[in-house]
């Protein structure tokens, strides 16, 4: 079975930016997450022997961002296909996000599914 690239996930971190999010909250979380990536990096002791402390800080910054992220791609994705139908269908469209929310759900659903079964199940590849 092919494994999913481990940084997936991450990309709905990004994604309330790459759409043109205006909510100053989403660049608070994302101003922390960088200010703990720059303390990290400016730590005085090496800290391999501390293992991934510095992500079980970042973890509830991510995601955050990252459910964000997943309504955000719903909003746009909706405003979109609205937009297209509207046009097509000269001004009667019918609202999408009926449909695309559960399209996100089900991707955020199978992007755990997929992380769950490899740690779970010892399929992880270091």
């Amino acid at each position: 079975m092919a494994h999913q690239p481990a940084a997936f996930g991450l990309l709905f971190v990004w994604l309330p930016f790459a759409l043109g999010t205006r909510n100053r909250w989403g660049y608070l979380l994302l101003a922390n997450i960088v200010g703990i990536i720059t303390a990290h990096t400016f730590f005085r002791v090496v800290s391999f022997m501390h293992g991934p402390r510095h992500w079980y800080e970042m973890t509830p910054l991510l995601t955050l961002l990252a459910a964000r992220g997943a309504q955000r791609l719903v909003q746009v994705t909706s405003l979109t296909i609205d937009a297209d139908l509207k046009r097509c269908r000269g001004g009667r469209g019918l609202p999408t996000s009926f449909l695309t929310a559960p399209l996100a759900v089900g991707l955020v659903a199978a992007l755990v599914a997929m992380s769950a079964q490899g740690w779970m199940m010892g399929q992880r590849a270091l």
